[in-house]
């Protein structure tokens, strides 16, 4: 199992992460999101499409949504994903992985929200280890403003009262 993600600038390095991937022959590859600079842009796309393409041939591929996808028909025309496509869940290796788009509504109350809490509820009693991939992170010691999407007050306590066991964001 891989994890990687915001992989929208400098292609060259993408690259060579994609290169060190595929020496590691994954099964399964989670991106936490911004895949392309400007998802309006087609050309960014088939770059992307470009350096991933072997990858995405030889494992599965699960996407979660970033601010920079934007047009989104661009990204759902690459991916087949379950569910609604803008979250869902898959099980691989005994992990259950719970993928958000953390772009769009997910406060109390919301739809995503409410699916995030039965999906979680349902696992808890199958699953020993879960995992919740999605783009902006409700702790950061980086750049951008701290937990700037309110994470922190909206999932984290949903994520805390179903013990998931790790969460990876961009």
């Amino acid at each position: 199992l891989i994890v990687y993600g915001d992989s929208r600038t400098n292609h060259d390095d993408h690259r060579r992460v994609v290169s060190a991937i595929l020496r590691k022959d994954p099964e399964v590859v989670f991106h936490t999101g911004d895949l392309v600079t400007d998802g309006t842009i087609p050309g960014q796309w088939e770059i992307f499409d470009e350096i991933t393409y072997e990858l995405r041939s030889e494992a599965e591929f699960f996407p979660a949504l970033g601010n920079h996808e934007k047009d989104f028909h661009l990204y759902f025309d690459r991916f087949e994903l379950p569910n609604n496509e803008r979250w869902y869940s898959v099980n691989r290796s005994g992990v259950h992985f719970i993928i958000l788009d953390s772009c769009s509504g997910i406060q109390e109350g919301s739809e995503q929200y409410i699916w995030l809490e039965s999906d979680l509820s349902e696992a808890a009693d199958s699953f020993s280890f879960i995992a919740a991939v999605f783009h902006h992170p409700p702790f950061s010691t980086g750049p951008h403003t701290e937990d700037e999407m309110g994470l922190r007050e909206t999932i984290v306590p949903l994520l805390e009262k179903y013990d998931v066991d790790i969460v990876f964001s961009g």
